[in-house]
């Protein structure tokens, strides 16, 4: 499924190399293109395939009739963008087009498919539109373009920790917590102390869920807090991969993920394993063994199969 990322000029639709692989499709030179543009679309494809050593070109649907074809590098996290030849009915002419986040064709809305598309009925023109264009993405644009995943994810974990933090409400008291306003949960907080202190010292209660209910209830409200706190980490953005045959780390600090722009400037840096922050590389290690979209507190979340945002 496509995601966007946005810069001072609009938004782009992206798309991951994963999400790429998984279409049902083959990308073989004799299956690109369709009856009315196979031979031109296979020679741009080709040309493409020249002007960038190792990409990778692979239609985007298992229906050639209704395809456009992503480039990319294997090992990379998103697409470089998309190529197509298309028949243009008014000049009644095959056109060939490029689609980049790069690209700003103000003859479109800015928010549309089309401001992010160059379009030419001439062959060499679209293949120039596509060696200038078409660019791999930085570590920067990585963390940008996946940030949205990674507050998605800590809001959802932040979600259910509130949602099970007031059933223990309802447990102990019988009302509902989003009926009760905060100034009434800090007026019960004294009470509460008390209790837990006479639950920690081992008090036996007349009522024998209360003990249970207690327990539940502090618990919970740490669980809660916590979750609370982890949305507002600092974090680090890194991308795990082979390099010279060693093990490096492109790692993009965020200090204020809530308040990041979405067309923010970040700094990255390339390290390996002796020159990591600390902490990093543990984290890395427990994130690993996790599937994607992972969540886990004070520790990070794993965007990808390379991509990890690890807690400062």
């Amino acid at each position: 499924m496509a995601t966007y990322m946005y810069d001072i000029h609009g938004k782009c639709q992206i798309h991951t190399v994963a999400e790429v692989l998984e279409v049902v499709t083959s990308p073989e030179p004799n299956l690109i293109g369709n009856a009315t543009n196979r031979k031109e679309m296979r020679w741009f494809a080709q040309e493409v395939k020249k002007a960038f050593r190792g990409c990778e070109v692979r239609a985007s649907s298992s229906d050639i009739n209704h395809s456009v074809y992503h480039v990319y590098m294997s090992d990379d996290e998103y697409v470089m963008g998309w190529i197509d030849v298309d028949f243009d009915h008014a000049k009644e002419k095959l056109s060939y087009v490029v689609h980049s986040r790069d690209i700003q064709n103000n003859k479109y809305d800015h928010y549309s498919e089309g401001f992010r598309t160059k379009v030419s009925t001439l062959a060499h023109v679209g293949l120039k539109n596509a060696k200038k264009y078409l660019r791999r993405f930085s570590h920067e644009e990585v963390a940008l373009a996946s940030i949205d995943k990674y507050k998605a994810a800590a809001h959802r974990y932040w979600s259910s920790a509130s949602e099970a933090y007031a059933n223990t409400w309802h447990d102990m008291f019988g009302c509902s917590l989003d009926r009760v306003s905060r100034s009434m949960e800090e007026a019960c907080a004294p009470i509460l102390k008390e209790m837990y202190l006479l639950l920690d010292s081992g008090h036996e209660f007349m009522d024998k869920s209360l003990s249970n209910n207690l327990t539940a209830l502090r618990a919970g409200k740490a669980i809660k807090d916590q979750a609370e706190e982890d949305r507002n980490l600092p974090l680090s953005v890194v991308r795990v991969y082979e390099k010279l045959g060693n093990q490096a780390f492109d790692v993009c600090p965020i200090e204020d993920i809530i308040g990041l722009a979405r067309n923010a400037t970040l700094k990255w840096a390339t390290h390996y394993e002796d020159t990591l922050p600390e902490g990093v590389l543990g984290k890395l290690s427990t994130l690993s063994i996790c599937e994607e979209d992972a969540f886990i507190p004070q520790v990070g979340y794993r965007h990808s199969e390379a991509v990890f945002y690890v807690t400062q």
